[in-house]
C-alpha cells in the first residue's frame, strides 16, 4: 500500500436491476475482480442500493460493467487512507461472521479448522512472508506438541520459505507443530498471491487470533470450517 497514490480515482455503479446479487455480480465478473483484487483494488456490492464501486475509472472496465448490467456510472475521488479503513472494517466483520456461523461445530468438536489468508502485500517477498507467519504464529499457543499446521505459500518463494523454517527463523510458542508447506501454483488462481495458514482453533482462541491480526495495516481473511467438512481429515 505505501506505493499506491494517497488518493485514488474510483467509479460508482447505480441502479442494478433487482435480480442482481452479489452473487451474480461476482460471477460476471470474475475476470475483472480478480485482477482488480491482484492490484489490491476493493470492490464492492450493495444489493439494497442497487449500486456498486469499484476502484479504478479505466474506461474499458468501466465499459464493460455498464453494458453486461445495462446501468449507469460515475468516477469519485477516495482518500486511501478511507480505503484502507474500509478494507480493515470488511475484513473483521466477514471474519467474525464465519465464525459464528460455525458455533454449532465449535460446541460439538470444541475446535474448528481455521484458515487465515494473508493480502497480497504480506506474500510479495520472503521477508514478509516470514514477518507475517511470525507475527501469526505470536498469537497462537498450540494445545500440545505435533498439532498439524499447513502453510501455503506462492510457489517460486517456497524454497526460501521452507528453509527459513527449518532453520527456525520463524518461532512458536511452547510447544512446536507439525509444518506442512504447500506450494500454491501461479495458474490456480488469487491463492498463487497470498499466504494461507490452516491451524484448529477453538471458538475464544479464534476470535482471539482475529482481533489482534487488526494491527496489521491490511489484516488477513479468516474462513472457518467444521472440521469434519475437510477433504483432509485433521
Amino acid at each position: 500500500m505505501d506505493d499506491l497514490e494517497p488518493v485514488v480515482s474510483a467509479t460508482i455503479f447505480e441502479d442494478f436491476p433487482p435480480c442482481v446479487t452479489k452473487a451474480l455480480f461476482r460471477y460476471c465478473t470474475v475476470g475483472i475482480s480478480e485482477k482488480l483484487r491482484l492490484k489490491r483494488y476493493f470492490i464492492l456490492f450493495d444489493q439494497e442500493q442497487r449500486t456498486a464501486r469499484i476502484e479504478t475509472a479505466d474506461p474499458k472496465i468501466v465499459d464493460t460493467i455498464k453494458r453486461i448490467f445495462s446501468v449507469s456510472a460515475h468516477t469519485i475521488q477516495l482518500n486511501r487512507d478511507d480505503i484502507i479503513s474500509e478494507q480493515k472494517d470488511f475484513a473483521l466483520q466477514r471474519s467474525l461472521t464465519n465464525i459464528e456461523k460455525c458455533e454449532e461445530a465449535f460446541v460439538r468438536d470444541g475446535v474448528c479448522a481455521v484458515d487465515v489468508i494473508s493480502s497480497a502485500s504480506d506474500a510479495r517477498s520472503t521477508p514478509a512472508i516470514i514477518d507475517f507467519l511470525q507475527f501469526l504464529f505470536s498469537h497462537v499457543t498450540f494445545a500440545k506438541a505435533g498439532e498439524r499446521v499447513k502453510i501455503i505459500v506462492p510457489q517460486k518463494l517456497s524454497k526460501a520459505v521452507a528453509d527459513a523454517l527449518v532453520n527456525d527463523r520463524v518461532s512458536f510458542k511452547i510447544y512446536l507443530p507439525k509444518v506442512e508447506l504447500i506450494e500454491s501454483h501461479p495458474k490456480k488462481g488469487n491463492m498463487a498471491y497470498r499466504v494461507k495458514v490452516r491451524l484448529l482453533l477453538n471458538k475464544d482462541d479464534c476470535v482471539k487470533l482475529v482481533e489482534n491480526t487488526q494491527s496489521l495495516k491490511q489484516p488477513p481473511f479468516f474462513n472457518v470450517r467444521p472440521v469434519n467438512d475437510l477433504i483432509d481429515p485433521w
